[in-house]
């Protein structure tokens, strides 16, 4: 055998093996940069998503490091519901931005009377009162987390139906 076709042959396999190489690195350099434009792609990085990504609720915040993280919909179903609907009048008036209304601006007396009733007097409530002659039973036993998950409830409630006529939700009359 002639030794100078053999190093030919030898020659041009190794070549073929670089190119081998350099094709899989290009394919692979391909590849990785697709990966990093669609993640790039499906998450946005401008300035107002990176804001708004890190806003925390300091109540989820403080139930979820508590380990009590409470479900307001379940407790204002089982204690208020009866008489209360989050967006309309009912028995008892619409709870939607109960913490802007009269007295219960001071979440000490909103508590108060969550929990007993007659003992806040005011005249906003006594003008409720002659409007919804059924009084408030009071929940003596709720703990001020159970209340703090129902008024998160009430905040971040959306109704499901649109109200046709808005001007009869006690939101409006009473928000002063």
């Amino acid at each position: 055998m002639n030794p100078a076709l053999v190093q030919d042959f030898l020659w041009s396999s190794f070549e073929m093996m670089n190119q081998k190489k350099y094709i899989m690195s290009a394919l692979l350099l391909i590849i990785v940069g697709a990966v990093i434009f669609l993640v790039i792609k499906k998450f946005p990085w401008d300035k107002d998503f990176q804001n708004s990504s890190t806003i925390i609720d300091s109540d989820s915040l403080v139930d979820s490091l508590a380990g009590t993280q409470l479900d307001g919909k379940k407790l204002f179903n089982s204690t208020c519901a009866s008489c209360h609907i989050v967006g309309k009048d009912a028995v008892g008036p619409a709870l939607l931005a109960v913490e802007e209304r009269g007295p219960w601006k001071d979440s000490l007396k909103l508590y108060e009377y969550i929990r007993y009733p007659e003992s806040v007097k005011d005249k906003y409530i006594d003008s409720l009162r002659k409007v919804y002659p059924t009084r408030h039973m009071g929940f003596p036993n709720l703990t001020d987390d159970e209340i703090k998950a129902i008024l998160r409830y009430i905040r971040r409630y959306k109704p499901s139906v649109i109200v046709d006529d808005i001007r009869e939700s006690s939101y409006l009359l009473h928000i002063h």
